[in-house]
């Protein structure tokens, strides 16, 4: 009777051993399948983190991309800019602008402009202010306070850096007593221009 008992007992202790290992094995097997989707959890995550930095860095490091300043603004005083515009167009000034061919070692060069009323007559005495910016580079636009070629003359001149070939946008608002002039003018430089050496 002890044989049999011990036998049977060896059987029951040798299941309880393989049902124990099979445990362990399905736990590891779950810890294993929870850690592997942990992981891919964590790395989806961690490509949308690093896909939103990409863009960020696309969207402000390319300088052809500019962001309107106080675009806000602007938007909420988006009638008083269209009365602005048609008062403009009202007064019936015409403009226009060129560059200079000489350019110096910097690839400044100096621009000019000319500016009529509706008969034709110079424009003298404005107060001209200027932003200027290559198509390619809008976020490099820069700005400049015009200085009138002799009293009356009605034509103004501004030195900035442009070298680049290409379309290069002008934004003019000239002001004269209650008249305030706007105007929006596009302009191509077609090659590059030897600069000037210094003189000694």
């Amino acid at each position: 009777m002890s044989l049999v008992g011990s036998s049977s007992h060896g059987s029951l202790t040798g299941a309880t051993l393989a049902a124990h290992s099979g445990n362990l094995d399905a736990e590891s097997s779950e810890l294993k399948a929870r850690w592997l989707w942990g992981a891919v959890i964590v790395g989806l995550l961690l490509f949308q983190i690093a896909a939103c930095l990409l863009i960020i860095y696309l969207a402000t490091s390319d300088a052809s991309m500019a962001v309107v300043p106080e675009y806000h603004e602007k938007a909420l005083h988006w009638d008083d800019a269209q009365a602005a515009q048609r008062a403009s167009d009202a007064l019936g000034w015409q403009a226009s602008w060129a560059f200079d061919d000489t350019v110096d070692v910097l690839g400044r060069r100096e621009i000019r402009l000319s500016l009529h009323d509706a008969s034709g007559r110079p424009v003298g005495g404005a107060m001209p202010t200027v932003e200027v910016f290559h198509h390619a580079h809008a976020a490099a636009a820069e700005r400049f306070t015009l200085v009138e070629l002799g009293s009356g003359s009605g034509l103004y001149s501004f030195v900035a850096r442009v070298s680049r070939p290409g379309i290069w946008e002008l934004r003019l608002r000239a002001v004269r007593g209650q008249d305030t002039f706007l105007w929006n003018s596009q302009n191509t430089l077609n090659e590059l221009t030897s600069p000037t050496p210094p003189q000694p």
